[in-house]
């Protein structure tokens, strides 16, 4: 099994409901699954809608070219297109940051966007 830990994202209108929706496809899917709180962040841009976070971990019995695909396809289904990327409105995002204990994405792992749930994680 591997282990994961994922930054989870949205800025639209409707983006309760997205992380909720979010987090249920991922209950679904992760073994052991853990959800920080969710949590409001500035756009880093300093001009797009501001955003809720969340970090999740847990175990997944997909490899990770598959499961990247399958996040990639749960974006699209929700709405993501290159058009609302470049007016700065993500429905959802889903990144993952560390695999197997190696941090894939040290620019996310940075952000506190990040940070902030990582740690509410590693202080249970």
């Amino acid at each position: 099994m591997n282990r994961i830990v994922l930054s989870i994202g949205s800025n639209c209108s409707e983006r309760e409901l997205q992380m909720s929706n979010c987090i249920d496809m991922l209950s679904k899917l992760l073994i052991d699954i853990e959800v920080s709180h969710i949590y409001e962040t500035p756009a880093l841009n300093g001009v797009d809608n501001s955003y809720l976070n969340g970090v999740v971990k847990g175990g997944i019995q997909f490899e990770y070219d598959e499961l990247k695909l399958k996040f990639k396809q749960y974006e699209k289904d929700c709405g993501r297109t290159p058009d609302s990327k470049k007016k700065g409105v993500i429905p959802i995002d889903i990144d993952i940051v560390i695999w197997n204990d190696e941090i894939l994405k040290n620019q996310d792992f940075n952000q506190s966007y990040f940070q902030i749930g990582w740690k509410c994680l590693n202080s249970k």
